[in-house]
This record gives structure tokens, sequence and C-alpha cells, in this order.
């Protein structure tokens, strides 16, 4: 199985993942609720710039919806989520705007954030639309074909999963370098778009959802206990000391590459919802083992490459000071050894993409909501000039109930890659607890 419900301890104010299925009761309500109130707002507010199409999916924070731009006609994905947010949330919200702020537009690998709109009734995260569903869909639609021919392993070719693998790791670092871990890494998290290179199409890799991600300085250890159980490292899982947020990205990327490789998790664990200290123990106490000594894994391994087996040894160390890091992961064989004439073309695209999209001085251009809304607020993320308070008031208000006719927009480019070590109280500590403003 390659699915994995996802859980949070209280202190993160989460009980599921956006953008995907939530099996939380609260969720559920939540979610039944946003569609009784559409029917008074056909587009949570958003009806003069947007027409809605289809739900995507649903979470704890709201909904996302498919919506086509009035103005443009482009395709976009809304995360709605209806006035007043839960004040439990609030951090949680606010992070994940300010880092689609950081990281958006700056990397062909990642989902695009578009702009931020707040109406009377809702606040709408407006995100690239990719239409090629999940890796986590591509990766079953490979293991059905290659179970019907007879086939066990490996799911993906080595060279594809390379493909793949490279796009993943180069999206991972420049979101560490932005100050920035996802700590929710997995195939459900990962969607497909495409590229088109001299007349042939490839599918791109494009991470989303970064509502578990947090910002993080040189000394950071983090300390909330989230993500989903089969991508999360031990340390994460046990979690006595906290965690680097870096090493705990390069685990779930390890479970990544596996799951392409082999079509199942490295480790199984029952995901039963059961979170309770014992049951975690028993996870972690299979994460002592190697991998490849794992019972299912040792009618697979033999399937891949002595290459890749020893770069997933490399990744799925149960000490994080002997975990590889990223740049380690790129100078590795496997990863080294040269792709194939058509994906390397499509990565020499990828590459002359990113650098385009690096050090982007020029201002953005206009909120995409502007000319129909009128006179809207505009907040930009220009490179240099993140308008940090201004985000804080205007999630702030969406915690508020609205009024009628009410609007403010934050038009996202690609902000500065500079963080102030403050960004306020970005520990995720909403139950009112003291802790170090260095512990996240």
């Amino acid at each position: 199985p390659l699915m994995g419900n996802c859980f949070s301890s209280k202190a993160d104010g989460a009980s599921g993942q956006e953008a995907s299925q939530s099996t939380k009761n609260e969720s559920r309500g939540r979610s039944t609720s946003m569609r009784n109130e559409s029917k008074d707002d056909a587009c949570f507010g958003l009806s003069k710039t947007h027409t809605r199409v289809k739900a995507l999916g649903s979470g704890a924070c709201g909904e996302v919806w498919l919506m086509k731009s009035n103005i443009t006609g482009d395709s976009v994905a809304v995360k709605v989520m209806p006035r007043p947010i839960n004040r439990k949330y609030e951090q949680r919200v606010l992070r994940e705007i300010k880092i689609h702020g950081n990281v958006g537009y700056s990397h062909p690998n990642i989902v695009s954030g578009i702009e931020t709109i707040l109406t009377g009734s809702h606040l709408n995260l407006i995100m690239e639309y990719c239409a090629g569903g999940t890796m986590l869909d591509y990766v079953l639609k490979k293991c059905t074909e290659r179970h019907n021919n007879g086939q066990v392993a490996p799911i993906l070719d080595e060279d594809e999963a390379r493909f793949f693998f490279h796009q993943l790791v180069n999206a991972v670092e420049h979101i560490h370098s932005n100050l920035v871990a996802h700590r929710d890494l997995k195939l459900e998290n990962t969607l497909l778009s495409h590229l088109e290179v001299d007349g042939e199409m490839f599918p791109i890799l494009k991470i989303c959802d970064f509502g578990f991600a947090n910002f993080f300085a040189a000394d950071t250890i983090m300390f909330t206990n989230l993500g989903t159980p089969p991508y999360m490292s031990p340390e994460v899982i046990r979690n006595n000391d906290g965690y680097s947020g870096i090493a705990a990205d390069v685990w779930s990327c390890g479970v990544f590459l596996y799951a392409m490789l082999l079509g199942t998790f490295p480790f199984r664990f029952q995901d039963s919802g059961n979170d309770t200290m014992e049951f975690r123990d028993l996870w972690v106490q299979q994460t002592q083992y190697r991998w490849d000594d794992q019972k299912h894994t040792k009618r697979l391994v033999k399937f891949i490459s002595p290459e890749a087996k020893d770069l997933l040894d490399q990744i799925f160390q149960p000490d994080k000071k002997l975990r590889a890091a990223i740049p380690k992961i790129k100078e590795h064989p496997w990863m080294t050894k040269p792709l194939t004439a058509k994906y390397q073309k499509c990565m020499d695209k990828l590459k002359s993409l990113t650098n385009n999209s690096v050090g982007v001085t020029k201002d953005p251009p206009p909120a995409a909501g502007a000319p129909a809304l009128g006179k809207m607020p505009s907040i930009s993320f220009r490179a240099g000039q993140v308008e940090e308070d201004a985000i804080s008031k205007l999630v702030a208000a969406a915690c508020t109930k609205g009024e009628p006719g009410e609007a403010m927009s934050v038009a996202m480019t690609k902000a500065k890659k500079q963080l102030d070590p403050v960004l306020e109280d970005m520990s995720g500590n909403v139950s009112g607890e003291n802790m170090p403003t260095n512990q996240v």
C-alpha cells in the first residue's frame, strides 16, 4: 500500500493534510459546512474574478477548488478557507502564505503561489494548477501496468526514477536554501505538470502543500510531531530531543525514491490512527533494522541496482548525523549516472528556468483580481521586500467574521531569500506554552 494518513501534535493545531481527503471528523464537518455556504456564495467571494469548476480535495483548514480566471482564462487551484478561520489554525495558515511567498515563482519544481484574496466570506489562496494528478497516481498506474505484465519490480525503471528524483532533490534543496523545512514530503504532495521541450512533452514534478512546513534558522530544533507515518524519520516519530527539519526531509525523500522503485514503503506501519507513545515506539523499533532486512523488502531489493541500494543505505540512517545530506545525495554515483538523452534535455531546460527565476527584481504584475475588483489593496512579495506585517494582518482579519463586499489581496512573486530571524512567533506553539524562539 502507498497511502498513509498524516497526523500532527496538538501544538501545531493541525489534524489533517491540506488538499487531500481527510478522514478526520472535524475535517468532514468543515467540508460539509463549506459546501452549504457555497450555495449562497457560488465562488467564495471571487465571482467577479473567477469561475468555479470543481472540487479537488479537502483538509482541516478548508477545501481546494479548480477555478478559471475570468481575466486571463487560466486554470488555477484555489484553497478556500471560510471565515472566521479557527484561531488554532492562524499560525499555520500564516506560515503557509509566507512560505509560498518565499519559494513561489522561484523554482519550476514547486507549485507557485499567485495571490491571496480575503473576501467577506473566505480567505482564498490562489495557486498554480497542475493537471497531471499526483505522483501517487502516477506510481500506482505504473504498478498496475507492471503487475498486469507479470513484473514485480522496478515499478519505474531507474532512469525514469532518477529523472524524477533529480527534480525532487533540486526542489527540496531550494526550499531548504530559503530556510524552510517541508515536513510532509510524499507522493501525494507532489503534483505533475508538463513541459514541452523541442516538441516533446515531459512530466514535471512539483512540490505542493506547505501546510506543515516551517521556517528555521541555523540552530533550529523542531519539536512538533507531525507528518505522514510511513515517510517520517525515526527521530520525528520518537520526538524525544527534537529533530532537524532538513534531515527529516531527506529521510522522506528516501521513502519517495523507494516507493518509485519498488511500489511500497520501506517500513510498514500499521496506520490505525493510534497516536500513543507505545505505538510510536513500535514504529521506531522497525526503523532500527536495516531497510533491506525488512521481510517484504528482501524479495524486492534484487530488482534494483547496487548503486540504488547504496544510496538508500545512506539515506535510511536512523542516526540523523550519519544520514546523507542533499549535497552528498547529488554527488552519489547513482545520481551522477548520465540520464538518457531525452531526460537530460528536459533537465537542462528545467535548469535554465531555475536560473531565470532566481533573483528576479522586476515589479510583479498587477494582482490577478485588481481589474475586476477595483481599488483592491495589494501587497507584493517583491524581491527584497516582504510585507510580513501586512500578511499577518490579512490572516488575523480572516480569523474574524467578514463583511459583505470586503476584499483584500496579496500578490505573490519571488520573495527575498533572506529571512529575518524573528518572523514573529513561528514556533507553531499555539497552546500557550513557553518555548525558546529557536525551537519549532
